[in-house]
C-alpha cells in the first residue's frame, strides 16, 4: 500500500506501485524465513546419546546389578557418591541431571521401550539409551552476559540397574 500512494506521488500507476511493494515485500519475507530457519536448524541439534551398547563395545560391563532409579534425587545421590558433589559440579559446567520422564522423551522425539529403555524414534539413532543431554533454550541477552553453555542430562531409569562403572560413564566421568 505504501509504494501504491508512493507511485501517485511520483505520477506513476497506483497498481503498479503495490505490485512493487508486493514484490519487495514477499522477498524480504523469504529471506527473513531462510535466515530463521537457518538459526533454528543449529539450534535444535541433535543430542548427545550414552547407549548401552556404545559402553558395551568400551569394555564395561553392562550386567544388570541393582533396580530402576524412581526418582531425580536417586539420580543426583549416585552422582554425589560416584563422582563428585553434584550441586558443585552443576554449578561448574551450567548442567542439570533429571530423570527422564515420557514427557521429556516425547518433546524430544524418544520413548520407552517394553523393558524400560529409551529408544529413538529417529532412525539416525539406534541402540538403547542411557542418557541424552540437550541445550536449554536461552534468550539472546542470556547469550550476551552468559557463556556458560546451559544443558539438561536425562538420564534412563534402567542405569539404576547397572554396575557403578557403567553409572559413572553415564554422568560423563
Amino acid at each position: 500500500m505504501a509504494q501504491g500512494v508512493l507511485s501517485l506521488i511520483q505520477g506513476q500507476d497506483f497498481l503498479e506501485g503495490v505490485l512493487k511493494g508486493t514484490v519487495i515485500g514477499g522477498g524480504v519475507a523469504v529471506v527473513t524465513s531462510l535466515v530463521s530457519s537457518t538459526f533454528q536448524y543449529f539450534l535444535n541439534k541433535r543430542p548427545a546419546l550414552t547407549t548401552l551398547e556404545d559402553l558395551k563395545n568400551l569394555g564395561f560391563d553392562i550386567t544388570a546389578t541393582g533396580e530402576d532409579y524412581t526418582s531425580t534425587l536417586q539420580v543426583r545421590s549416585d552422582f554425589d557418591n560416584l563422582v563428585e558433589d553434584y550441586e558443585t559440579s552443576a554449578s561448574n559446567i551450567n548442567n542439570e541431571m533429571k530423570l527422564a520422564t515420557n514427557a521429556d522423551l516425547y518433546a524430544y522425539n524418544y520413548n520407552f521401550n517394553s523393558n524400560g529403555h529409551i529408544q529413538s524414534n529417529d532412525i539416525r539413532d539406534t541402540g538403547y539409551i542411557l542418557g541424552f543431554n540437550v541445550g536449554k533454550s536461552r534468550s539472546w541477552l542470556s547469550t550476551l552476559f552468559n557463556k556458560k553453555p546451559e544443558s539438561v542430562t536425562y538420564i534412563s531409569p534402567v542405569l539404576g540397574r547397572y554396575t557403578d562403572g557403567v553409572k559413572k560413564a553415564c554422568h560423563g566421568t
